[in-house]
């Protein structure tokens, strides 16, 4: 072997890696300057190290031990943490501040151990022998390849399923049939997510908490509070593909199988929509809010999109890089934050009462879902990122408190956001908010919390519309039949349930309203 090249490709693996996870979602521009970038520090490094130390084998395994540690600290610290947490060293603080204090602690504690193997690596590098570097620059080489090689097949791969399920429900969008009459005076039409929001009776039960303050105020609005709602799907990408398409994700189960974790195709259907074609036919515009998940965190199809704010950092992909990286440590400082883009969803949609329609607007809240971010009068708690939002899950749904608090905070805020937009349209609107599921419950009640979604709906004129027990993915077909004359099918009512793992392992299930 005459010449090391594995300090460039295991310097860029991580970036390509990356991007071969979420070719279905990341134009391949999105990846192209951060390699870039990569490969210019790599060149820097292993040309000023070789000039310095007049040997190009040092300089190549000192610039790929330094890439390894930058680009592997993120992904350890998560291992680590999550360790540590599953030793239940901090039940007795019933989930507060110690265990965001643990993430700090550990993430500077691992920072000092990196620094170590950063000073032993060098040493080991600059003291061994020749000829032990060159075979091990060789096995790096052979390693490089076949680590890239693999990314690049995985990246073509989901570039091409990308592209497919794109073609799919684009061919969806051409078959969407207009409406019979076209009213005069169309009302826009909100359809606010609030993640995870318990219905009454669940408030009341699980969390000892009166509802009535906010179900109170949205009828004296003119709100119909649908009292036994239950969602279709206990997941929210099954859920929203479900509601907004107007149909059950049977077919979902029949292409990708029972076992699969895919959520690609979900995904799609929930970004190009059969209610959002169907509203086009019509004239209406689709308004999208961002939001801090995946599946609803943008819309290409939307007309109108209106982010957190602008910024390298508004793009996902580059605060995932970021996060898994030594710039970790100061991650807070650079990424979007998550509290302030909830803020600033709730004031623009605040605003939407006076933008031109007819519009669709639809906006999806992870709150009052964890992390758990305000108290019940809207101070900000912490700082969260969109790569550490979701760690710990399950055991966050056991802080009862702090999603209660959320909860609160998140009706306050919405009744203002609705009244505002009644004050402000032209022509009364259609306001829809819905919970996509309800909260986790542990013990023999949890499907029957979990699918029990909350729902208050605006109806100019149609007030009897909905049925005391509605459920999503009956919501809009009622609702365009009885405003637009669609002539679109009620389905029977069903709910399902299935596991993370296996989302698609569905279980059909019955309750005793």
């Amino acid at each position: 072997m005459k010449r090391p090249f594995h300090h460039w490709l295991l310097a860029v693996y991580p970036v390509l890696v990356l991007y071969s996870i979420n070719a279905d979602q990341t134009p391949w521009s999105t990846a192209a300057w951060p390699m870039a970038m990569v490969l210019a520090a790599a060149a820097a490094g292993y040309f000023g190290v070789s000039v310095l130390l007049k040997d190009r084998w040092k300089a190549s395994l000192l610039v790929t031990l330094f890439a390894v540690l930058f680009f592997s600290f993120g992904h350890v610290h998560a291992l680590v943490y999550r360790f540590l947490i599953d030793l239940d060293w901090d039940t007795a603080s019933q989930f507060d501040v110690p265990h965001f204090v643990l993430r700090h602690d550990t993430m500077w504690e691992l920072a000092a151990l990196w620094l170590v193997l950063l000073l032993w690596g060098a040493w080991s590098i600059l003291d061994g022998e020749e000829k032990r570097r060159k075979r091990l620059c060789g096995f790096l080489n052979v390693l490089s390849v076949a680590l890239v090689g693999v990314s690049l097949l995985w990246a073509i791969s989901g570039r091409v399923n990308a592209s497919s399920a794109t073609a799919a429900i684009a061919g969806s969008r051409a078959s969407a049939t207009a409406a019979a009459r076209m009213p005069e005076n169309r009302p826009d039409i909100y359809y606010i997510i609030l993640d995870g929001f318990a219905r009454e009776d669940v408030f009341r039960e699980h969390y000892d908490h009166d509802l009535g303050w906010f179900t109170d105020r949205l009828r004296a609005k003119g709100f119909t509070v649908v009292p036994r709602s239950r969602a279709n799907y206990e997941w929210t990408f099954l859920s929203l593909a479900s509601s907004l398409n107007m149909d059950y994700v049977d077919s979902l189960v029949d292409e990708l199988g029972r076992r699969s974790r895919d959520r690609r195709r979900a995904y799609a259907m929930i970004r190009d929509n059969r209610v959002s074609q169907y509203l086009h036919t019509l004239g209406y515009r689709t308004v999208h809010l961002n939001s801090t998940w995946g599946g609803t965190m943008t819309n290409p199809f939307a007309d109108i999109e209106i982010g957190c704010r602008r910024g390298v950092f508004q793009v996902e992909f580059y605060r995932v890089l970021l996060e898994s990286t030594v710039l970790a440590l100061v991650d807070t400082r650079v990424t979007d934050d998550l509290a302030q883009c909830h803020l600033h969803n709730l004031e623009q949609l605040r605003q939407m009462g006076s933008m031109r329609g007819p519009k669709f607007v639809f906006c999806h809240f992870v709150p009052p879902h964890h992390p758990y971010l305000f108290d019940r009068d809207g101070n900000v708690l912490r700082n969260v990122t969109v790569s550490n939002q979701f760690q710990l899950q399950k055991r966050l749904w056991a802080d009862r408190k702090s999603y209660l608090d959320q909860a609160v905070f998140m009706g306050r805020s919405i009744d203002g956001v609705v009244e505002n937009i009644l004050r402000e349209s032209r022509v009364p609107p259609i306001i829809i908010i819905q919970s996509d599921h309800g909260p986790d419950i542990a013990g023999s009640d949890h499907h029957r919390a979990r699918l029990a979604s909350f729902l208050a709906v605006h109806l100019p004129g149609g007030a009897e519309l909905l049925p005391p027990d509605e459920t999503p993915v009956n919501l809009f077909p009622r609702i365009f039949n009885h405003y637009f004359q669609a002539d679109l099918p009620i389905r029977e009512a069903k709910h399902y349930a299935s596991s993370y793992n296996a989302p698609y392992a569905f279980r059909k299930m019955t309750f005793d309203q």
